[in-house]
């Protein structure tokens, strides 16, 4: 089975243990975020996912993480199931399709607009309210700014990608004129 796939079951199984309590799914989330930032660190990374290391260093390193974060019970208990089950290597990707899961739960979606200048708030607000309006859900925006685009947008929306970029419609002009 890929690592995908399992991190899928793994994020849907905990997301079942905290879901109708939305304090609960958001201090999961922050917490799985917060323990899948030390994959961050390399060194870190291979000693946390490597098969050699003992399941009760693995038990010590999370319960001390999951401490510190003063993380909710279930967090603590579900890092438990992952250290016994040798799946911590898989953390990042539970976090991230957890948070997915959760904002798709919520009706909510991430979108990146990419620009070739910064915009400004009222920018920001004119494109996530129309992007709301259009897939009529809430927009989680994140930006980007990459110059190569000339001008225009780039709105990229899970597997759907919106382009209005300059850079794009002068290619496609180009394409035409050759042809």
């Amino acid at each position: 089975m890929s690592e995908e796939k399992i991190a899928t079951r793994y994020a849907a199984a905990l997301l079942s243990m905290t879901q109708g309590q939305a304090s609960l799914e958001d201090s999961v989330a922050l917490g799985l975020d917060e323990i899948a930032k030390l994959y961050d660190n390399k060194s870190l990374r291979k000693v946390l996912a490597s098969p050699v290391v003992s399941a009760e260093l693995l038990h010590e390193v999370f319960t001390y993480a999951a401490n510190e974060l003063k993380a909710d019970p279930v967090l603590g208990k579900f890092l438990d199931v992952l250290v016994r089950s040798r799946r911590t290597s898989l953390l990042p990707l539970i976090a991230k399709t957890f948070r997915r899961k959760l904002q798709h739960q919520r009706g909510v979606v991430d979108a990146l607009v990419t620009t070739a200048l910064p915009l400004d708030a009222k920018e920001l607000s004119d494109i996530q309210g129309r992007l709301e309006s259009m897939l009529g859900k809430k927009v989680k925006l994140e930006t980007q700014v990459d110059s190569a685009i000339l001008g225009g947008f780039v709105v990229r929306i899970e597997n759907s990608l919106l382009d209005m970029s300059l850079k794009t419609k002068l290619e496609n002009m180009t394409k035409i004129a050759a042809s």
